[in-house]
């Protein structure tokens, strides 16, 4: 009779839990719409409204609601930052058959013509009568058509070093609305002087205020000035529009135009001791030549070469400059007057590179010496840059210990060492490396035929082994090493430990332990090889403070 009872009782749980359950987890919202008013197609950069409307034909109020609005890559919410994709907004309860609405302003920035980005909208709420919430989305598809500001740069796709040079700029608005607080701006390359223009800048010589454009209205203005380069050099010129909306800033339509260097009147070419592609070294001198001739017969007046150095490996204490050259201190620029109606020559200075490398932080590192010369006249002009590299370098240093604290090594064996007894000592090898990164490391020493390899200890990286061919020579490999390693970070090390015993020939002197350390690498940032060695060691250890030089004097 118990059991039928407690049966009756928890098919009326169950019975209760389900019907609950299903009024708390279930909801028809079939009856509840989101609905969209925007416009069919737009321009990119032209802002515009879109109305979301929440239509609810549920049945139902819908408590504490939120409308969540969603954006793809290239649209922006008016008046917030690009990285904002998702705005939400409290609409309270909405109430059964009636269309709340809300309004948002949007700006396409990127996209291509015909494409189509896809906005989400979501309500989200708590049915009446249910704590549980609920979300129902939809999508508003809105196809990119052209530019709502069409930008047009002109420039002849080939053009003489030196010669005055026009660059056309002209703007439409191509949209529907006015276009206002409108802003160009130009990056020119760094080789471009700038001259004049038709339409003043209002900032710099690059920069125009615009102001506003409306529907279907154009301007256009002209840029002048001298480009100067290599032949067959390639330029790039930038042309920006932005608009400011609700207090932010916006890239509206960019342009960039692009011409190229088909004449070079003036044959120039740089040289750092006799070579175009020499590779210098730490505190080394460099002669550096300008060579120059002109390729046509019409040469303008008052000739002038000039040569810019950069580089953190300049020693500029060091310059020596010939034929007259005159330093400008402030831009690091030397100056040479050439006579009139010279056809070619010639000009020099030397320099030193630094005798040590300017590291500070993990980033210094691969390090070039540049000079970028220039020869101009009244008539004509050319550029040319010269970029050498610095190659870097490794060191390898060798401490030996027999009470080896900082090693972590407990060697057995007592010192002075005794003929025909075994000690034992560890071995340090130390590897720094400097400005680039090496790979291919190589270490190699000798040991001589009384010392046994016990093992190695520890180590950063790499592997130990014997060469095959002359087994007493011992090897550490290497991959590769990072530029900058044991300079501002710990070097990369390895210690191993070796047993000696001495003989009868040894009386009275200090026991050679391994011959000489050395270390090869192939420099990755100038492909080429890079080696250091350091001296054999020997019982006299100096790096064991625990030691005098005494105590390594073998005794019979």
């Amino acid at each position: 009779m118990l059991k039928i009872l407690y049966s009756i009782v928890l098919v009326v749980i169950l019975a209760g839990v389900a019907y609950f359950g299903f009024h708390w987890f279930t909801h028809d919202n079939s009856g509840l719409s989101l609905e969209f008013k925007g416009p069919e197609l737009v321009p990119i950069g032209m802002p515009f409204e879109l109305e979301v409307g929440v239509n609810n034909n549920s049945g139902q109020v819908l408590n504490n609601a939120k409308l969540l609005l969603s954006i793809p890559k290239g649209v922006v919410f008016v008046g917030r930052s690009a990285d904002e994709n998702i705005i939400s907004r409290k609409i309270g309860n909405v109430g059964v058959g009636s269309l709340t609405t809300q309004k948002f302003d949007l700006i396409v920035l990127k996209g291509e013509d015909d494409d189509v980005k896809s906005i989400t909208a979501t309500i989200d709420y708590t049915p009446e009568d249910v704590k549980t919430r609920f979300q129902k989305r939809s999508n508003w598809q809105l196809p990119i058509e052209g530019e709502a500001l069409e930008l047009i740069g002109e420039l002849p796709a080939k053009i003489t070093s030196g010669k005055v040079v026009e660059l056309k700029i002209k703007y439409k608005n191509n949209s529907s609305i006015d276009l206002d607080d409108l802003v160009l701006k130009i990056k020119y390359p760094k080789s471009f002087q700038f001259q004049r223009a038709t339409l003043k800048p209002d900032e710099g010589n690059n920069e125009w205020y615009l102001g506003g454009l409306h529907p279907g209205s154009s301007n256009d203005f002209v840029v002048i000035g001298k480009l100067i380069g290599p032949e067959n050099g390639f330029f790039d010129f930038k042309a920006v529009v932005t608009t400011k909306l609700s207090g932010r800033k916006y890239v509206i339509s960019q342009k960039v135009i692009n011409t190229a260097i088909k004449v070079a009147p003036i044959d120039l070419n740089i040289l750092a001791n006799d070579s175009a592609n020499y590779v210098a070294k730490i505190n080394e001198k460099i002669d550096y030549s300008i060579n120059y001739r002109y390729l046509t017969r019409s040469q303008g007046n008052n000739p002038i070469v000039t040569a810019k150095l950069s580089g953190k490996m300049f020693d500029l204490n060091s310059l020596e400059i010939g034929d007259d050259g005159q330093l400008d201190t402030r831009t690091n620029v030397i100056n040479w007057k050439l006579a009139d109606g010279v056809q070619s020559g010639s000009v020099n200075f030397s320099i030193k590179t630094k005798d040590q490398y300017p590291i500070r932080r993990i980033g210094d590192r691969n390090f070039v010496l540049k000079v970028e010369s220039q020869f101009e006249d009244s008539v004509h002009a050319t550029i040319s840059r010269s970029e050498t590299k610095v190659i870097g370098q490794v060191e390898i240093e060798v401490k030996g210990y027999f009470r080896d604290a900082k090693g972590k090594v407990i060697n057995s064996g007592s010192l002075p060492p005794q003929v025909g007894q075994s000690t034992e000592f560890s071995i340090h090898w130390d590897i720094t490396n400097y400005a680039t990164d090496v790979s291919d490391i190589r270490v190699t020493t000798r040991l001589p035929s009384y010392v046994e390899f016990v093992g190695v200890k520890s180590k950063t990286s790499g592997s130990f082994s014997f060469d095959e061919d002359s087994p007493e020579f011992l090897t550490w490999e290497i991959d590769k090493i990072p530029a900058t390693k044991g300079v501002i970070s710990r070097p990369t090390i390895a210690i191993f430990q070796i047993r000696a015993v001495p003989t009868k020939e040894m009386v009275g002197k200090h026991m050679s332990l391994i011959g000489t350390t050395n270390i090869n690498v192939t420099d990755k940032f100038t492909n080429t090889p890079l080696s250091d060695s350091d001296d054999a060691l020997t019982t006299q250890l100096p790096d064991d403070p625990t030691l005098s030089p005494s105590d390594g004097i073998v005794v019979e």
